[in-house]
């Protein structure tokens, strides 16, 4: 490669920016005296200007008719093909048997496991049980208050006054 090709390289990778610092001085230096070289730069610069954007734009003009060729039929064909495998697939599973544990069967003999789901059991039972006894307690005790502010008082004791001793009062009580 003579020195002049070098300097036309260095001219079209100037264009994209990517020469190195010494590289740039080196090219620099050279189109200070040689005009030609100034031109190819020049003409770089045009193509670089006018051309990428146009080969850009017919890029991605392909691109775009590639991705808006899809059609109802291509779908279709690769569904049914991705079925057939699928199938193919689940057909050479389904023969070899598959590795089960207990865990696997909720039931046995038609009654669930209470071992693996106690608390959708016995949770509720003690919640009332628990309920049962502190509404038991809580009747008792209202009871009882109520009976002794209902409890019939003797008339005779409102009328008058005890005139008996407080012994003879508390066996009269007693009956």
């Amino acid at each position: 490669m003579g020195s002049h090709d070098e300097f036309l390289e260095l001219c079209a990778v100037s264009t994209s920016g990517e020469l190195a610092e010494e590289e740039k001085t080196k090219l620099q230096k050279h189109l200070a005296i040689c005009p030609g070289c100034r031109q190819a730069l020049e003409e770089f610069r045009a193509a670089a200007a006018i051309g990428l954007p146009l080969f850009a734009a017919e890029a991605y003009e392909e691109h775009a008719r590639k991705t808006e060729t899809w059609s109802v039929e291509a779908a279709e064909a690769a569904f049914r093909e991705r079925l057939a495998r699928e199938s193919n697939q689940a057909k050479t599973e389904s023969v070899q048997p598959p590795a089960v544990s207990v865990s696997d069967f909720p039931e046995r003999n038609g009654k669930p496991r209470l071992s693996e789901h106690w608390n959708t059991v016995w949770l509720p039972f003690a919640a009332a049980i628990l309920l049962a006894a502190t509404l038991g307690i809580y009747a008792y005790r209202a009871g009882i208050r109520r009976g002794a502010e209902n409890a019939p008082v003797p008339q005779a004791a409102i009328e008058q006054p005890p005139t008996a001793p407080l012994p003879q009062q508390l066996s009269d009580a007693a009956h």
